[in-house]
């Protein structure tokens, strides 16, 4: 049983919610029933309209439920409802839903590193005899702390129903390095953020995933994972929750952005102790507030007719259609003047774990003007001194925690502390204090929750940013913020870099950036207006087929309008530009192939995935734009589609070279052209199109070439579309200055210099895809009368694909694994003697031998023959359910079976066949892909033999994930695939290997991977003399 079990995957129709597995440790096993009141933190998580109960919580705060990652992996906010203060969790207390929610960025599910997640309430839950928010604990316990695990998983192992009450199990605390130690037994699968609990035959399991984990009053831990429920030997294991504590307080911050920042230690936000001002007093404080419902989320101040400064922990994840900024009032609630926002912008060094560079604008989507209620704030050039008066000002809640926002605009006096005296040990800091943070301090005064981003004033000047603090006015804590002095030319700089162009080169590009916003609102006529430095069209280009240019795709959205270009280098891989699929979505992306018009013919296929290159820069540089196309089906060659070759020289200048693409047949105004068009042009390689003889200089950077031809041109609408020399791509459309302007090349990005990166990130899709898939690997037990059989994805190999039916007495070695609860065939193996059975790991990986039965000396898997229980197995000790490395396992029947004639036992090979050697696999696998069901008879199917070295050669795409004791076998369209795991891949009348895994099933070209029984049989000879 591999880690990621699926458990009543087929019961879906009933449990609606995320399914657990052996790792996920969810239900209450030999504890006892208790209700809500002792647990009033606990919380229920369900599936809106069904409320089916699928996950526990703990809630922290009015709006905040902490839980496990896992829980939520593929769920949506909208997916959720929450149940609060009811000791059932089918009725009572009350039902809320969920607006957001976020798991950690480096949770594993391989390794269930980081298993933790925040969900952020749709609305506030007040606190009663039944609800309490808990505590996250800051230490961590002891080892033999008593505990407490609660939740409504069943009380047994596999079978059993939900619990409809509350129930609880005290256990023994364990930290990270005695639940890792020889005590137990997981060893190194005991990782950072995670702790364990413990104590003979309880346990929490299946229904308990992400519940309170309790120690001394405090959350200690998360449910996360364990072996089984309640095995001797295998405690159960948590998140350690305060070494996640910082991220979970930080996340929530972000999650509250729309609600009033959390009550976290690191939100500097309300004024504490303070007293009533007016707008008159402090002209230049803003509110930011949610469009919609006016809900205000931070402060900001006004330095300019359309610029807003404010935090850029209160912008992350926020789009500038989202906001709106309450100008010139006293109360952010009504008053004054409320402007939208047209862009933002948070410093590209802020850090939030960290809290540097904590500092972002916003440009106005129009002019504000000076008045007794709006004043222009200037932005300090130098550091005042420490000692220095300074007034913070805003509308935060009064106090830390619980307590309603002002609705009037208060203001508190503070002395400013320069860095080193705050990092100093007269405060709390130390090092926490960085490059970028200034200090506010007064004795029980501070600013608090509400009041982030707003204004830190000091002789009329804006020294700082409000940033965060511990708690809200807590002595030797001063308010924290962002050091505006330190920060004012990054201001200023993206101040007006917010025209887009940059202001040396205003004049250069006046004339073209006003008929640019022309076009922009013309959009309604135009469809897809796009900005003229990214898109591309043909300019004096001449009509063109298809067929001329068969690696020609159209970018398509969903209302089947083209907007950019791309190239078909494989069955489903497409190249184009990273700027193209900036805030799209792959389900919004659509790509036509083999056709002439982009609106009609060809093909029209989905995407499944896409990725841009991790260090595009968008805003600036334009450097690394360059992006891959995951297509949802592969598509054949034909006349129409060819697949094109990357470029592994770039050409020299000078060297022809053509662009195609269906943009406009002119700039700006023109419609696009409904034919595929193409121009000639002449290549001109870096350093020549950044010296004098083009008008971009240092515009050019490394990753881009160029292209030009007088008066001619790609523009708008070809962009990520080919460049090519020689029959191979060297470079994808990415920008220009106008389109054929004289004395500005076409930029194109350098394929040649982007090669590693597109090659990496198509082997990393293959690996993503694999890693996806062994996370769902299934192996073992149809656990119900409703699962019809052993369920598998793509990485099973299992299943014979275009072999043929054949007899156990060709066959005789061949056995089948059963489950002995039910008699299903989930398994292959091989007899090697009278009572050992070889097969794979990841057939029998946490599987006890009574839950076995093997059948032997039939043809068919559900008759004849004989069947006998197991009494030992044993995987290999270094087998990797993440990789299959080792996938080898050896079964010693209860009595031994005599040899007949469909009963032979096969010897084990001591050397690996030389690839080409023909071998032959067996099995009772499906008969094809997806969605047969599995074969009554025998099948086999004839490969050639691979070794390691081959099998990871260039010839196929498996490269370093064919690993030692791995060999491979292959032949067009046949394969092994699920159902077959474990079964025998025989040569020259030897075991030469198990099977283990593969990429679906005769998919080209992915051969099936095998245990290399050659260098694993002293291990097999070995643990047969000893189970």
């Amino acid at each position: 049983m591999l880690r990621y079990f699926l458990v009543l995957v087929s019961l879906s129709a009933v449990f609606a919610g995320p399914v657990n597995n052996d790792h996920d440790a969810g239900r209450i096993v030999n504890g006892v029933e208790t209700k809500i009141e002792d647990h009033p933190y606990q919380v229920s998580i369900q599936k809106v309209g069904k409320g089916n109960h699928f996950c526990g919580g703990s809630i922290i705060s009015e709006d905040i439920v902490v839980t496990a990652a896992h829980c939520l992996q593929g769920a949506k906010p909208s997916d959720l409802q929450i149940r609060l203060g009811s000791t059932y969790y089918n009725e009572g207390g009350v039902l809320v839903t969920v607006k957001a929610l976020k798991y950690h960025e480096k949770y594993n599910p391989n390794n269930m590193m980081y298993d933790v997640a925040v969900i952020k309430l749709a609305e506030p839950v007040k606190q009663s005899s039944a609800i309490r928010y808990i505590k996250l604990a800051k230490k961590v316990p002891k080892t033999g702390t008593p505990a407490v695990v609660s939740g409504w998983g069943t009380k047994c192992y596999l079978f059993c129903d939900l619990s409809l009450v509350l129930m609880e199990v005290e256990v023994k605390f364990l930290t990270r390095e005695d639940c890792a130690s020889k005590s137990y037994t997981y060893g190194d699968k005991i990782r950072e953020t995670m702790v364990c609990g413990y104590a003979k035959e309880k346990d929490s399991c299946q229904g308990d995933s992400g519940g309170p984990f309790v120690a001394e009053g405090q959350l200690v831990g998360i449910v996360s994972w364990g072996q089984g429920c309640a095995m001797d030997g295998y405690p159960g294991v948590y998140a350690d929750v305060p070494a996640l504590r910082d991220w979970i307080l930080e996340t929530a911050e972000k999650l509250a952005a729309f609600a009033g920042p959390l009550a976290d230690e690191h939100t500097a936000g309300r004024i504490v102790n303070g007293k009533e001002t007016t707008i008159e007093s402090r002209p230049y404080q803003v509110s930011l507030q949610q469009v919609g419902n006016g809900r205000r989320f931070c402060g900001g101040s006004i330095i300019s007719e359309n610029i807003v400064v404010t935090a850029a922990h209160c912008l992350q994840g926020v789009k500038p259609s989202e906001l709106q900024v309450r100008l010139g009032s006293t109360y952010y609630n009504e008053g004054g003047l409320l402007v939208g926002v047209k862009a933002l912008k948070y410093h590209e060094k802020f850090d939030p774990k960290l809290v540097i560079y904590d500092i972002a604008i916003a440009k106005l989507d129009k002019s504000v003007k000076e008045s007794s209620t709006v004043r222009y704030i200037e932005l300090t050039k130098k550091v005042p001194k420490t000692g220095t008066s300074a007034v913070v000002s805003g509308w935060g809640t009064k106090c830390f925690m619980a307590c309603d926002l002002s609705p009037v605009l208060m203001e508190v006096e503070v002395t400013f502390l320069e860095r080193k005296d705050c990092a100093s040990p007269t405060y709390l800091y130390g090092e926490k204090i960085k490059e970028t943070m200034v200090c506010g301090y007064a004795k029980e005064k501070d600013s608090c929750q509400g009041d982030s981003g707003g204004p830190f004033v000091a002789e009329g000047k804006l020294v700082g940013v409000v940033s965060w603090g511990q708690g809200c006015a807590l002595d030797g804590y001063p308010g924290v913020y962002a050091d505006v002095a330190a920060l004012r030319d990054w201001v200023l700089d993206n101040s007006q870099k917010f025209l887009f162009i940059k202001i040396e080169q205003f004049h250069k590009y006046f004339t073209m950036f006003q008929l640019v916003l022309v076009v922009l609102a013309l959009r309604s006529v135009l469809g897809e207006a796009s900005n003229w430095e990214w898109q591309s069209r043909i300019v004096n280009g001449e009509p063109a087929a298809i067929e001329d240019y068969p690696y020609q795709v159209s970018l398509q959205n969903v209302k089947n309008d083209h907007f950019c270009g791309g190239s078909i280098l494989s069955e489903d891989i497409v190249l184009t530009a990273a700027h193209c699929l900036e805030g799209r979505k792959p389900e919004d992306v659509k790509v036509r192939l083999g056709s002439t018009m982009y609106a009609s013919g060809g093909v029209l296929v989905d995407v499944e995935s896409f990725k841009s290159h991790e260090k595009f820069n968008f805003e600036e540089t334009r450097v690394n734009d360059v992006a891959i196309i995951k297509l949802a089906q592969p598509v054949k060659q034909s006349s129409t589609i060819r697949y094109i070759k990357l470029a592994d020289k770039k050409p020299v200048t000078g060297h022809p070279a053509i662009v195609s693409g269906w943009g406009s047949n002119c700039f700006l105004i023109c419609a696009l052209s409904p034919n595929l068009m193409s121009i000639e042009v002449e290549f001109v390689d870096t350093k020549d199109c950044a010296s004098t003889s083009y008008g971009y200089g240092m515009e050019i950077k490394e990753t881009m070439v160029c292209a030009t031809a007088e008066g001619k041109s790609s523009c708008q609408g070809d962009s990520g579309g080919p460049l090519v020399a020689d029959g191979q791509v060297v470079g994808i459309v990415s920008w220009s200055a106008g389109c054929a302007a004289e004395g500005y090349p076409g930029v194109y990005s350098d394929v040649v210099a982007l090669r590693s990166w597109i090659e990496e990130a198509i082997n990393n899709n293959i690996r993503e895809l694999i890693s996806k898939m062994f996370r769902y690997f299934l192996v073992i037990v149809a656990l119900s009368a409703v699962v019809a059989g052993p369920l598998h994805n793509d990485l099973t190999a299992g299943r014979i694909v275009n072999g043929v039916e054949t007899t156990i007495e060709k066959r005789p070695y061949q056995v089948s694994l059963q489950d002995a609860s039910n008699g299903k065939h989930f398994c292959g193996g091989s007899i090697i003697s009278k009572d050992i059975i070889v097969t794979a790991a990841n057939c029998v990986h946490g599987v006890n031998p009574y839950q076995l039965k093997v059948r032997l000396g039939s043809t068919y898997k559900n008759k004849g023959g004989i069947v006998v229980g197991v009494k030992a197995l044993k995987y290999h000790e270094k087998y990797d359910d993440d990789i299959l490395w080792y996938d080898i396992a050896i079964l010693k029947l209860e009595k031994p079976v005599k040899q007949s004639s469909t009963i032979r036992y096969i010897k084990m090979a001591k050397k690996a066949p030389k690839t080409g050697t023909l071998a032959v696999v067996s099995g009772w696998g499906r008969t094809c892909y997806k969605v047969c069901s599995g074969s009554p008879a025998l099948m086999e199917v004839k490969v050639k033999f691979l070794q390691r070295k081959d099998c990871a050669s260039k010839t196929y795409l498996y490269g370093d994930l064919v690993k030692e004791s791995m060999v491979c076998g292959y032949a067009t369209a046949k394969n092994s695939c699920q159902g077959y795991s474990g079964g025998p891949f025989v040569a020259k009348g030897k075991l030469v290997g198990v099977v283990s895994w593969a990429i679906g099933c005769a998919e080209d070209p992915y051969p099936s991977v095998y245990a290399d029984v050659s260098a694993l049989s002293d291990w097999v000879l070995d643990n047969a003399q000893n189970l």
